[in-house]
């Protein structure tokens, strides 16, 4: 288990809705081809899930991988299968683009909803995490620095200084 409460508990938070989405999409009458692609990322996406909650100390490369996996993988499918849903749910009784009903449409984007929000709340959370690198740098103190070192450090006087906005 990852040492963090709050990774802990975002990785809980999508473990806990992704066999729902799962289960909506395999119960679909028209369970084709691009609901089983869905179902394989969100098949892919619970074992990293899975993984990383077994390990008891993550490394960055892991929990980057997740963050990379569930912010530009997981995320663009889920507003895609929420859009598709609201579409279909807006199409007239006898359109033949419509495969399933409104009702089934809006109810699974009541879990694809809390799977997207969960997913979010995990990539905040990883995206918050130390990535192990190296510290930000740090000024210069100028109290260490004898005062030749301090002109050579400082633009030439009349010399246009670099300024940052």
């Amino acid at each position: 288990m990852p040492k963090s409460a709050e990774l802990t508990a975002a990785v809980a938070a999508c473990l806990e809705v992704v066999p729902k989405v799962v289960s909506d999409l395999q119960a679909r009458p028209d369970y084709g081809t691009s609901q089983k692609q869905a179902v394989a990322t969100l098949d892919a996406f619970k074992q990293s899930l899975l993984t990383l909650r077994a390990s008891e100390d993550p490394d960055s490369q892991q929990l980057d991988a997740l963050c990379g996996e569930a912010g530009n993988t997981v995320l663009p499918l889920l507003g895609q299968l929420i859009a598709d849903n609201t579409a279909m749910s807006k199409m007239g009784q006898l359109n033949t683009g419509r495969t399933i009903t409104p009702e089934m449409a809006l109810a699974h984007n009541t879990n694809l909803a809390k799977l997207q929000d969960a997913t979010q709340g995990l990539v905040a959370v990883l995206s918050a995490q130390d990535s192990g690198g190296p510290p930000p740098a740090s000024p210069p103190d100028w109290d260490s620095y004898a005062p030749e070192q301090i002109a050579a450090e400082l633009p030439a006087p009349g010399a246009p200084a670099d300024m940052e906005d």
